[in-house]
This record gives C-alpha cells, structure tokens and sequence, in this order.
C-alpha cells in the first residue's frame, strides 16, 4: 500500500502547487445581477432626462424687498340665533353683517393688493357650517384667491 500513489497523503507543498486560485464563479454571478440592475435602471430613468427643468434665473440686483401680502381674518360667532362676522387685521376690528361682508373687505384690502390678499375665516364651533361656506363663496365671488379656513 506504500507504493500506492492515490493512497498517500499530500504534502504541504503538493497543496499549495495543486491550488489553482480563488473560484470566480460567485463574483461572476455578483457582476452579472449588478450590470442587470443597472441596465434595467437606465432603462426607467432614460425618459426623465428629457423632462424640462426651468430653474429660476438669478439676476445680478438685489431682489426688492416686498411688503407680505395683506392678512384679513374674518371671525364669525354665533349671538341670538345670528351669525355675527367680525373683520379684523385691517384697523380696528369691526362687526359686519353678512350682506356687507364684500364691501367691508373692499374698504379694507388697497384694490392693487386684492389679487395677494389672505383672508382667513375662522368660526366658533356653534355657527353652522352653512354659514361659513356662505362667507367663503362670498369671498371667493368677489374675486379673493386666497381664501382660507382655520378654527
């Protein structure tokens, strides 16, 4: 059995000579998913390169300082089965019936300011909803943009 060459065991050496170098196969396997992902990710994101971007161009002035927008708040309360409407944010506040409500803003908003203007219209929780959709399509009627409703 001594003379036997399958039967003897193999030296360090005979190993290390025997060693052909580290198996590929996995980081093959590794490279293919990976140009895989990236070709199917050209694929998706090929149509947004052509979308336009329009980035705000910067001039060399200094931009003007601007004065904010006027902020009206129209505060509405429920007294003696009537729904009161109080205007507030342009001098003192004032109490106005439902029917002025138009007027009153046109008093208090310049009408080179009215296309910026904020109104906001905040009611107490016991005035009907009805009420307060009424203001707001009066708002808006009278050609406000920027009409809101808080609590």
């Amino acid at each position: 059995m001594k003379n036997n060459p399958l039967s003897r065991m193999r030296s360090a050496r005979a190993m290390y000579e025997a060693h052909s170098g580290p198996n590929m196969t996995p980081m093959v396997d590794v490279v293919m998913v990976i140009l895989i992902f990236f070709m199917a990710s050209a694929v998706v994101l090929g149509p947004e390169w052509f979308v336009a971007t329009r980035i705000p161009k910067q001039d060399a002035v200094a931009p003007q300082t601007q004065t904010p927008p006027p902020r009206i708040q129209l505060a509405l309360s429920r007294e003696a089965d009537a729904t009161i409407i109080t205007l507030q944010g342009a001098g003192e506040p004032r109490r106005i019936q439902l029917s002025g409500v138009t007027q009153a803003l046109s008093e208090a908003i310049p009408a080179d300011r009215q296309s910026d203007a904020v109104i906001l219209v905040q009611a107490q929780p016991d005035v009907p909803y009805q009420d307060v959709v009424r203001i707001h399509a009066i708002c808006t009627q009278a050609g406000y943009r920027k009409v809101g409703l808080g609590n």
